[in-house]
């Protein structure tokens, strides 16, 4: 089978890259021909088997289109010619993409890494932080969503509009739990497979408590704000005053680091909290098999993490936030602790029960190990597979289009994509107006209520009873010294 892989992001930024990666190099050693098309803010790459364009991860005037990505995709699709479409993490990708995949004339299937169809952000909560429903719309400005991760009105329009048409163009959705299987199934979309991921790192072993940093509490995240890595140092700063040999190491980089080590100096452990910044998948699955302990302190809602595969694989315990996919990853009490990260005594009561217990611990990383053991690549592929012939049986066009007739479609490509563009800015500009309606309103309705008040005083002022003085009256004149009064 010739498969198509779609992905935004060509380096492997996070989970969902090393994930794609690692299914792509299963499928290749199971005689699949994979193709990938993808971007990349630092690099252009033409080759038969992967096409990078280089461009920007976020531009706001190509959420819609973008003729640079569309030209390259046709040439490498036209080359390349699949038998299956598989895309990936696509956020910033224009919307216009799916038409363009449609027309291939092949099935099409979307691995959902995060929430992100559900949300414009991809956080999954609301301004207040508590969980969202779904669903891009009105309410995405009414909850002060925006106050999360900032974005345009335009980016509200566009994430609804790539949700109508994976319900529409989409075969099969693939995801990691029940829980977004549900949520998915909730807004319409089609054909949603529960598929959990596997380690990213091969032929892991348990370790055993003495053969790891004992007193070591592990972060390993994106430095961001929806990661809640300061919620990790505030609770950590609790945990030292009761287990005062302990460590906290946090692995990864990001814009939030400078911000993070000033709040470690702040809370006065700056000396036992490390900062490795990014280290290679070798390395970084090392520190989490040597650690007491990986913490999931994330304040957004997480699909499944998948460095807690790599945890199960190791026997390491986990402490995660109560939110989304974490609440799958974990069972409360037996491989791990769910705690409130946003109250730094529950998340450091979860910690200290598997640093200052060693029984305890050693019952926890027992019941992790047996759990992991039925989430193997062989499975996940098996299961990559089974969806890639069932998008073959959902699929429901019967003549499928030939690339060689695209120039003939150009003038109604074009039409589609300028009505599209078009819808985008006005649901812009609606946006914009919106608001500053709102603020004339309000200007308005304080305008009243001023002139209301200086009507009542000027009334119980009046010269005469029973003749109120209008808004419109001539105002009273000032007598000067000596001035008289006419008869």
């Amino acid at each position: 089978m010739r498969i198509l892989h779609i992905g935004q992001h060509h380096e492997l930024l996070g989970g969902a890259e090393v994930h794609r990666e690692n299914v792509i190099h299963g499928l290749d050693a199971r005689g699949h021909v994979n193709g990938f098309f993808g971007g990349s803010s630092e690099q252009e790459i033409d080759e038969p088997l992967r096409r990078v364009l280089c461009r920007p991860a976020w531009n706001s005037q190509s959420l819609v289109r973008d003729e640079d990505l569309e030209r390259a995709l046709w040439k490498f699709a036209g080359q390349f010619r699949p038998d299956v479409v598989h895309v990936h993490q696509t956020p910033y990708f224009p919307t216009e993409l799916y038409d363009q995949l449609a027309a291939l004339g092949v099935p099409i299937v979307q691995t959902a890494y995060d929430y992100g169809l559900l949300c414009t952000n991809s956080w999954g909560v609301l301004g207040d932080g508590t969980p969202c429903s779904g669903g891009p719309g009105a309410k995405c400005f009414e909850n002060g969503c925006e106050k999360n991760y900032p974005f345009s009105p335009a980016a509200v329009w566009t994430a609804k509009r790539r949700l109508d048409l994976v319900r529409d163009l989409v075969d099969v959705v693939i995801c990691p739990t029940e829980h977004m299987a549900t949520m998915l199934g909730d807004h319409g979309i089609r054909n949603v497979v529960k598929l959990p991921y596997f380690p990213a790192a091969k032929d892991l072993e348990p370790v055993s408590l003495h053969e790891r940093s004992r007193r070591t509490l592990l972060v390993v995240a994106r430095l961001e704000r929806e990661k809640g890595v300061d919620r990790a140092i505030h609770a950590f700063a609790e945990v030292l005053l009761r287990v005062p040999d302990a460590e906290l190491e946090i692995v990864g980089e990001g814009p939030e680091r400078d911000a993070l080590q000033r709040l470690a100096e702040r809370l006065g452990v700056e000396h036992t909290v490390r900062f490795t910044g990014r280290l290679s998948p070798e390395e970084t699955t090392e520190r989490i098999a040597r650690s007491c302990a990986l913490l999931l302190p994330s304040l957004w809602m997480e699909a499944l993490p998948l460095i807690t595969f790599d945890a199960r694989a190791t026997g390491t315990p986990l402490v995660g936030n109560r939110i989304g996919g974490i609440t799958a990853a974990i069972d409360d009490g037996v491989d791990g602790y769910l705690v409130d990260a946003a109250d730094p005594a529950s998340f450091a009561r979860g910690m200290e029960r598997l640093l200052l217990d060693d029984v305890h611990w050693q019952s926890v990383s027992v019941a992790t190990r047996k759990r992991f053991s039925q989430y193997t690549e062989a499975h996940h592929l098996d299961g990559i597979e089974q969806v890639y012939g069932r998008a073959g049986r959902e699929y429901r066009l019967s003549a499928p289009l030939d690339l060689e007739e695209l120039d003939a479609r150009a003038v109604e490509d074009h039409l589609i994509r300028h009505v599209g563009s078009l819808e985008g800015e006005l649901a812009s500009l609606r946006g914009g107006l919106t608001g500053r309606l709102l603020k004339v309103e309000r200007f308005a309705a304080m305008l009243v209520s001023r002139a209301l008040e200086l009507r009542g005083t000027l009334t119980r002022s009046a010269p005469h009873r029973g003749q109120p003085v209008g808004l419109d009256a001539a105002p009273p004149r000032a007598s000067g010294k000596g001035s008289r009064r006419r008869a």
